[in-house]
C-alpha cells in the first residue's frame, strides 16, 4: 500500500473511525469500517485498522475473532509492516491460556525478600565505595 495515493476522501473517513477506535468506540468504529471497506476496498488504512480491530477483541477475550483478524493482516498484507506484529500476537494469543496459567501460579514471594533486604539496609548505611583524598600537587 502506498500512502501517496491515498484517496483524500478516503482518509477522512478511515481518520474518523480510527479516532473512534481510539476513543475506545470499537461497535461504532467496526460498523463504520465496514461500511467504508465495503466503498473503498483494501487501501492503506486497511492493516493498521485490523490490527487496532484484532486488540479491541483480544480485549473482549473473542480469541478466535482476533486470530481470524490477525490471519487477515498476515494472508493480505504481507509487505505490511505490521504483518510481523500480527505474527507475534498471534503465537502469544494462541498460547495465552498456557501463559495466563503460569502467570496465575507465580507465587510473589520475592517481593517480601527484597522488602526486607531494602528494611536491613535502610538500618544501616551502606558503603557503595571509597573516596580517598589525595594531597594536593605542591609545586
Amino acid at each position: 500500500m502506498d500512502p501517496s495515493k491515498k484517496d483524500p476522501a478516503a482518509t477522512k473517513r478511515y481518520e474518523a473511525i480510527y479516532n473512534s477506535f481510539i476513543e475506545g468506540d470499537f461497535e461504532k468504529a467496526i460498523k463504520d469500517k465496514e461500511q467504508a471497506d465495503s466503498i473503498y476496498g483494501a487501501n492503506y488504512w486497511s492493516p493498521q485498522l485490523l490490527y487496532i480491530e484484532s486488540v479491541y477483541y483480544i480485549r473482549k477475550k473473542d480469541d478466535s475473532t482476533a486470530l481470524k483478524v490477525l490471519e487477515q493482516i498476515i494472508t493480505q498484507y504481507p509487505n505490511s509492516p505490521l504483518k510481523q506484529k500480527a505474527v507475534t500476537m498471534a503465537d502469544v494469543l494462541r498460547r495465552r491460556s498456557s501463559i495466563e496459567d503460569y502467570l496465575s501460579k507465580l507465587k510473589i514471594e520475592r517481593l517480601k525478600k527484597i522488602r526486607r533486604l531494602l528494611s536491613m539496609m535502610m538500618r544501616r548505611p551502606v558503603r557503595l565505595f571509597t573516596l580517598k583524598l589525595l594531597p594536593a600537587n605542591k609545586a
